[in-house]
């Protein structure tokens, strides 16, 4: 999680997150809120999506790895119990989203 910097909105903020931690610039689009509460977490985020078919240079003092997966990955993930309870719930949301469209 990041937080938004003063006088900056919520996608500025995806978008100079996505450049610092991946070296990616690229716009970025709204797409829900997201409310997560746990006996450990209680918070609000904003989620958006962002197109990008390049590569990733990954910021090592921001994370340790990265790689672009498929969504059948990520459902493949939350089957075995990969993600941590916050991130499974958004994923999920995601994409029960995408399956609507």
């Amino acid at each position: 999680m990041w937080e938004i910097g003063a006088g900056e909105t919520y996608e500025q903020a995806a978008q100079r997150e996505l450049k610092e931690e991946l070296g990616i610039d690229t716009p970025v689009k709204y797409l829900f809120d997201f409310n997560f509460k746990s006996e450990v977490n209680n918070y609000k985020a904003k989620v958006y999506s962002a197109e990008y078919n390049g590569e990733i240079k990954l910021n090592m003092d921001e994370s340790e790895q990265g790689k672009w997966i498929s969504s059948d990955e990520l459902k493949m993930f939350i089957k075995k119990g990969r993600l941590c309870p916050d991130t499974e719930e958004f994923i999920k949301k995601y994409l029960e989203r995408e399956t609507e469209k």
